[in-house]
């Protein structure tokens, strides 16, 4: 699947970054993370290794974890226990 589609395909999967505009941007110079902001509610994935033409199965995943987990993280505590019960919702989907 294109890193875009699976892009999309999470954030479907996970309700509570739905509002996020996530890219994948292949030709980064810095590789192999994500880059957050928060404020904007505005996601960078790098690409996975520099001349690395093939891209690990999780990697999307990886970082679509982080920035599921650090969205979670800096929530407003009145949000905090509905955002982690649809983040906990979501592996269960995946993993069912």
């Amino acid at each position: 699947m294109k890193p875009e589609k699976e892009i999309e395909f999470y954030k479907k999967i996970f309700p509570t970054i739905k509002d996020w505009n996530i890219e994948y941007h292949q030709d980064s110079e810095e590789t192999s993370s994500a880059i957050m902001y928060h404020s904007k509610k505005e996601a960078i994935i790098r690409r996975f290794r520099k001349g690395s033409g093939r891209i690990p199965k999780d990697y999307i995943f990886h970082e679509m974890l982080h920035i599921i987990m650090s969205d979670l993280y800096l929530s407003k505590e009145k949000d905090y226990d509905n955002k982690e019960e649809s983040v906990i919702r979501g592996l269960c989907r995946l993993f069912k």
